[in-house]
Protein backbone atom coordinates (compact mmCIF):
# COMPACT_ATOMS: atom_id res chain seq x y z
CA UNK A 1 0.00 0.00 0.00
CA UNK A 2 1.18 3.51 -0.67
CA UNK A 3 0.20 6.93 0.49
CA UNK A 4 -0.90 9.49 -2.04
CA UNK A 5 2.62 10.91 -2.04
CA UNK A 6 4.08 7.53 -2.92
CA UNK A 7 5.53 6.61 0.46
CA UNK A 8 5.16 2.96 1.27
CA UNK A 9 3.37 2.01 4.45
CA UNK A 10 4.80 -0.80 6.47
CA UNK A 11 1.99 -3.26 7.05
CA UNK A 12 3.67 -4.50 10.22
CA UNK A 13 3.31 -1.03 11.71
CA UNK A 14 1.42 -1.38 15.04
CA UNK A 15 -1.02 1.43 14.26
CA UNK A 16 -1.95 -0.13 10.94
CA UNK A 17 -2.60 -3.45 12.66
CA UNK A 18 -4.65 -1.75 15.37
CA UNK A 19 -6.66 0.48 13.03
CA UNK A 20 -6.30 -0.48 9.32
CA UNK A 21 -8.12 2.59 7.83
CA UNK A 22 -5.23 4.76 9.03
CA UNK A 23 -3.15 3.34 6.18
CA UNK A 24 -5.34 5.23 3.71
CA UNK A 25 -4.62 8.65 5.25
CA UNK A 26 -2.32 11.08 3.50
CA UNK A 27 -0.01 11.82 6.41
CA UNK A 28 1.66 14.64 4.48
CA UNK A 29 -1.53 16.64 3.87
CA UNK A 30 -2.07 19.83 5.78
CA UNK A 31 -5.60 18.82 6.71
CA UNK A 32 -4.49 15.61 8.47
CA UNK A 33 -1.72 17.47 10.28
CA UNK A 34 -4.10 20.26 11.31
CA UNK A 35 -6.76 17.95 12.71
CA UNK A 36 -4.24 15.77 14.51
CA UNK A 37 -2.69 18.81 16.19
CA UNK A 38 -6.15 20.25 16.93
CA UNK A 39 -7.38 17.06 18.58
CA UNK A 40 -4.17 16.74 20.59
CA UNK A 41 -4.54 20.34 21.79
CA UNK A 42 -8.19 19.74 22.70
CA UNK A 43 -7.31 16.53 24.55
CA UNK A 44 -4.77 18.27 26.78
CA UNK A 45 -7.03 21.29 27.26
CA UNK A 46 -9.75 18.95 28.50
CA UNK A 47 -7.24 17.23 30.81
CA UNK A 48 -6.28 20.67 32.18
CA UNK A 49 -9.95 21.61 32.78
CA UNK A 50 -10.71 18.28 34.45
CA UNK A 51 -7.65 18.50 36.71
CA UNK A 52 -8.57 22.06 37.69
CA UNK A 53 -12.16 21.01 38.40
CA UNK A 54 -11.20 17.98 40.49
CA UNK A 55 -8.55 19.92 42.39
CA UNK A 56 -11.08 22.60 43.33
CA UNK A 57 -12.69 20.10 45.72
CA UNK A 58 -9.56 19.99 47.91
CA UNK A 59 -9.36 22.50 50.74
CA UNK A 60 -5.71 23.43 50.13
CA UNK A 61 -6.32 24.06 46.46
CA UNK A 62 -9.49 26.06 47.05
CA UNK A 63 -8.59 28.19 50.08
CA UNK A 64 -4.83 28.52 50.38
CA UNK A 65 -3.36 28.67 46.88
CA UNK A 66 -3.46 31.80 44.77
CA UNK A 67 -4.81 31.65 41.21
CA UNK A 68 -1.32 31.62 39.74
CA UNK A 69 -0.39 28.59 41.88
CA UNK A 70 -3.63 26.79 40.99
CA UNK A 71 -2.86 27.15 37.30
CA UNK A 72 0.72 26.00 37.90
CA UNK A 73 -0.41 22.79 39.62
CA UNK A 74 -2.99 22.05 36.94
CA UNK A 75 -0.37 22.53 34.23
CA UNK A 76 2.00 20.29 36.18
CA UNK A 77 -0.68 17.59 36.10
CA UNK A 78 -1.03 18.00 32.32
CA UNK A 79 2.74 17.74 31.86
CA UNK A 80 2.82 14.61 33.97
CA UNK A 81 -0.05 13.11 31.99
CA UNK A 82 1.77 13.88 28.75
CA UNK A 83 4.97 12.32 30.10
CA UNK A 84 3.25 9.15 31.21
CA UNK A 85 1.41 8.78 27.91
CA UNK A 86 4.60 9.30 25.89
CA UNK A 87 6.58 6.89 28.04
CA UNK A 88 5.10 3.71 26.47
CA UNK A 89 5.65 5.08 22.96
CA UNK A 90 9.28 5.89 23.73
CA UNK A 91 9.94 2.56 25.42
CA UNK A 92 8.33 0.74 22.53
CA UNK A 93 10.54 2.57 20.03
CA UNK A 94 13.69 1.98 22.04
CA UNK A 95 13.14 -1.66 22.90
CA UNK A 96 10.77 -3.41 20.48
CA UNK A 97 10.32 -1.56 17.20
CA UNK A 98 13.16 -0.99 14.78
CA UNK A 99 11.34 1.86 13.01
CA UNK A 100 13.54 4.41 14.78
CA UNK A 101 16.60 2.99 13.06
CA UNK A 102 14.90 3.35 9.67
CA UNK A 103 13.13 6.59 10.46
CA UNK A 104 15.24 8.93 12.52
CA UNK A 105 14.17 12.26 11.00
CA UNK A 106 11.51 11.95 8.33
CA UNK A 107 8.79 9.99 10.17
CA UNK A 108 7.84 7.78 7.25
CA UNK A 109 6.03 5.13 9.26
CA UNK A 110 2.52 5.69 10.55
CA UNK A 111 3.45 5.20 14.21
CA UNK A 112 6.40 7.60 14.06
CA UNK A 113 4.33 10.22 12.24
CA UNK A 114 1.55 10.06 14.83
CA UNK A 115 4.12 10.14 17.65
CA UNK A 116 5.66 13.28 16.20
CA UNK A 117 2.25 14.94 15.72
CA UNK A 118 1.27 13.98 19.25
CA UNK A 119 4.44 15.32 20.80
CA UNK A 120 4.37 18.64 18.94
Amino acid sequence: MTLSLGKEIMMDDPLVKLYPPISKLNLESGEVKFYTLLYTFLLFSIIFAISYFISSFFYTFKKILRTKEKIFWSLAFVRATFGFTCLPIGLYYLSVNDALKKDVVNSTTVLSTMAIYYSV
